[in-house]
């Protein structure tokens, strides 16, 4: 439960970010985790190389 609320959390301060690809792939990730499909790793390790990459364009 605590995962899926941080998710949220995390959804929900992208609302005020324009980071399209990382939103939608964050909830391909919340759909798979309330879902609790197979694919749930796949997804959050999407998720978390967008996240990557953000940053390190960030700090180029």
């Amino acid at each position: 439960l605590l995962l899926r609320e941080e998710v949220h959390r995390l959804l929900g301060g992208m609302a005020y970010c324009d980071f399209a690809k990382l939103h939608q792939l964050t909830l391909q990730y919340q759909t798979s985790l309330n879902a609790d499909e197979e694919t749930t790793d796949e997804h959050f390790q999407k998720m978390i190389a967008e996240i990557d990459h953000l940053l390190s364009t960030e700090n180029s």
